[in-house]
């Protein structure tokens, strides 16, 4: 199984964890970006306006998102920070629930070179192009950002306050070579 990466080509701002450290989340959502509307024009009635987190590389410091196809809060299954070894990077991994897997993989299979964006708490924290489908419902949120960074959003995202201090992350799944003997 291939896990689905949505890389972040910026780093995420210090002000995304001073933010959401300590708070719950409102809201969690994965949402097309429409990319016919530009700039402050007025969006299809269908569309919403959201603004971006800080770190988010966009002039206009808001994206139209299409609420049609939206997954909500009862897509998400699990958030937490590990490390990928193999990067050497603190990461965000997120877990769908098998329910929101299948209309997730739909929803990137008909999105190919289109982005769509993570919003938690009404701010667009990711939005990346789609390169190819999901299909196992896992998304790993891969930057510049610290592992107190990570913690923080991986913890916005669930709703649940960033226990004081936090554990320390431990390895991805998938993200630690298999060595083995040969001979």
């Amino acid at each position: 199984m291939k896990v689905g990466q949505i890389l972040l080509g910026i780093a995420l701002a210090a002000g995304i964890a001073a933010e959401c450290y300590g708070q719950t989340a409102r809201s969690f959502a994965i949402r097309v970006v429409d990319e016919t509307v530009k700039g402050s024009q007025q969006g299809p009635p269908d569309d919403d306006l959201v603004p971006t987190a800080e770190g988010i590389d966009d002039p206009n410091k808001a994206l139209w998102l299409k609420r049609d196809g939206q997954l909500g809060s009862e897509a998400l299954a699990d958030a937490y920070a590990c490390i990928d070894l193999r990067a050497g990077k603190p990461v965000v991994q997120i877990t769908l629930t098998p329910a929101a897997v299948t209309s997730f993989a739909e929803l990137t299979r008909q999105n190919i070179a289109r982005r769509i964006a993570i919003v938690v708490n009404g701010k667009v924290i990711v939005a990346p192009v789609v390169r190819q489908p999901i299909l196992d419902g896992k998304i790993q949120i891969v930057g510049d950002q610290t592992v107190a960074q990570s913690q923080a959003l991986a913890a916005e995202m669930l709703g649940v306050a960033l226990s004081t201090p936090p554990p320390a992350p431990k390895p991805c799944p998938g993200s630690v070579p298999n060595y083995r003997r040969v001979g």
